[in-house]
């Protein structure tokens, strides 16, 4: 059993308050004579100066027996020490021990804690050699107890945007421990692996010009370019196909899933539908479900018992496979989960790694912690939290969002979603207009499914079937009411700028802007620039698009 092993058996059942046992112990910078030069010794054969060896803050244990230990403490937010660490200075860090109990809620971190340059090193000794090598223009963190134990919430205490080099061990562990913790970090992280012959960075005889040459160079750029056929060959975790197959890949793995539509347009009802069968693993609106899927339910819409009522619902008229069990709910506090939280973003990994989830169903992504404006830095910053909980790598994350006056995505959304999926009410008949809107691992119309269909309502059972259609979409009056709306806000608009702006085919937008509704003046270049017609300010006799409340919502 490695040390590592043996620190992480005994970690506490509980937390326990160590200060006063610290207290007692000698500081390292206070010590001198025969003591003094077994330290001394002790950095020479580690290949560390005592300046980098003190800025640990280590003390001194003395042991009846005569035998001199290095002790190294773990603390809390408060400063007090609820985790010691010791290591004689005499034999290998094999020897190390743990005051039980110990529990290391925060870790040790030398130098810069506000660079936007951070080492990892798996223990005191490495992070003190790797110190010395790049003095205080960086920040270095300890871990403690081995490669694997990287805790998430340590992410917080590194700088947004800062770049982390991961530099374990040079053995298995060591890279397994770092592609752990890549996958938790996310963003600019590189693995600088001790060079061939060495183990570990108290091993290696470099100098600061070595190793930042190691750094900067092939064992850790910053960023990476490399031939198609080396590319072709990069283990990356695999985009497995949850919804379709290969050449037509509606969800995958590590994707972003986007169902957008008005208010009543039933993309509640059309997401718990697309739940089941995705959990039951039944193939949904004739596109294959490969194998059941676990999936994550964050509702924060409505009272909970409400939510309990539809989903109880759909597993009562449910006649396939049983598929409760692969669907798990965020309880509580209800309504009040955001990824702009690092605590809830923790919360939400540590529970999808312990139960395998596959996809994370959110809704509405207005109340998960995105600002309301849309702007492009703000949907950006949004994904990245995705990010840190598995976005692009690990699961799928499916999205419900509304759309604007205009009847497109609302925001700067447009760029994110692998597969965007519009959802239109069809009048007051009890059937659903799906488009997919972007599908960028999938090519439709296909065998499967058409690009734009009717989805007919299934009342018995919560469903749809699928109805091909070729022109047929929203009704007249849908569309007249998002001209009126465009044209309101932006009077003056080229026709390109209206076949753009409002949704819809050209051809019935073009029959529509012919009514008396609607006017024209001759602009630049021969253009035509419409505008509302005098004394049209409301569309009396006519269906506002966010006012048809549909019943399968």
């Amino acid at each position: 059993m490695s040390v590592y092993q043996r620190l992480e058996q005994e970690r506490p059942k509980r937390l326990a308050d160590h200060t006063a046992l610290w207290e007692k112990l000698k500081p390292l910078a206070s010590v001198n004579g025969d003591v003094g030069t077994q330290v001394q010794l002790f950095c020479e054969r580690k290949q560390l100066t005592p300046q980098a060896l003190g800025a640990l803050e280590p003390r001194l244990r003395f042991r009846p027996s005569g035998a001199i230990e290095l002790a190294f403490a773990g603390r809390n937010k408060d400063g007090r020490v609820t985790a010691i660490k010791y290591r004689p200075l005499t034999g290998s860090s094999h020897d190390s021990r743990a005051e039980v109990p110990s529990t290391w809620l925060l870790p040790i971190v030398l130098g810069k804690r506000d660079s936007l340059d951070w080492l990892v090193a798996e223990g005191e000794t490495d992070a003190a050699r790797l110190f010395d090598l790049v003095g205080s223009d960086a920040a270095i963190m300890v871990l403690p107890s081995g490669a694997d134990t990287f805790k998430r919430e340590w992410t917080d205490i590194i700088p947004r945007g800062a770049r982390v080099a991961l530099c374990y061990d040079a053995d298995d562990a060591g890279d397994k421990g770092a592609e752990r913790a890549a996958r938790i970090l996310g963003g600019q992280t590189v693995r600088i692996r001790p060079p061939d012959g060495f183990k570990d960075w108290c091993e290696w005889d470099g100098d600061r010009e070595a190793f930042l040459k190691l750094a900067s160079g092939e064992h850790g750029p910053r960023f990476e370019f490399e031939p198609m056929s080396d590319f072709l060959k990069r283990p990356f975790v695999r985009a497995e196909a949850l919804l379709g197959e290969p050449g037509m890949v509606i969800l995958a793995r590590g994707s972003l899933f986007m169902v957008y539509g008005a208010d009543g347009s039933g993309k509640s009802t059309f997401t718990i539908d697309g739940v089941a069968h995705l959990a039951a693993g039944v193939d949904w609106l004739g596109i294959p479900v490969p194998r059941p899927v676990r999936v994550c339910l964050i509702e924060n819409e409505g009272p909970p018992s409400l939510y309990q009522q539809k989903l109880a619902a759909k597993a009562e008229s449910w006649d396939g496979p049983d598929w409760r069990g692969n669907v798990f709910v965020f309880a509580g506090p209800w309504g009040e989960f955001s990824f702009a939280s690092s605590e809830a973003r923790r919360a939400l990994v540590a529970f999808c790694e312990e139960r395998e989830i596959d996809v994370v169903v959110a809704n509405p992504t207005l109340g998960l912690g995105v600002a309301a404006s849309g702007r492009p830095d703000e949907t950006q910053a949004f994904v990245d939290w995705l990010v840190e909980c598995g976005l692009k790598s690990e699961r799928a994350f499916w999205l419900l969002h509304h759309e604007n006056k205009s009847g497109q995505i609302s925001g700067d959304w447009g760029r994110h979603p692998d597969t965007k999926i519009q959802l239109q009410q069809d009048g007051n008949d009890q059937r659903t207009k799906l488009d997919f809107a972007k599908t960028r691992w999938a090519t439709l119309p296909s065998g499967s499914i058409p690009k734009v269909c009717l989805l007919e309502w299934v009342t018995e059972t919560q469903g749809y079937t699928v109805v091909e259609i070729e022109t047929q979409g929203a009704s007249d009056s849908v569309l007249k009411s998002r001209l009126v709306e465009f044209l309101r806000e932006q009077p003056m608009s080229s026709t390109r700028k209206v076949y753009a702006g409002v949704q819809g085919s050209n051809e019935r937008l073009r029959e529509l802007l012919k009514e008396d509704d609607f006017d024209s003046v001759s602009g630049p270049n021969r253009s035509t620039l419409w505008l509302l017609a005098s004394g049209v300010s409301d569309m009396a006799g006519t269906v506002d698009v966010n006012s048809e409340r549909n019943p399968h919502e």
